[in-house]
């Protein structure tokens, strides 16, 4: 993604937030932050 353009990438929100109900990803934060120092863009939790 980052190759073609993408400045900010969203993790979806089940991945971060029980809905409607379990399971999360218990990984989502580590997901996150190797994502961000591979390829330095910014990674926001949730999409909306």
């Amino acid at each position: 993604m980052v190759r073609r353009g993408a400045e900010v990438i969203f993790l979806s929100t089940c991945m971060i937030k029980p809905i409607p109900s379990e399971p999360v990803c218990r990984y989502s934060g580590e997901i996150a932050e190797a994502i961000r120092k591979k390829t330095g863009v910014e990674v926001v939790m949730g999409t909306h």
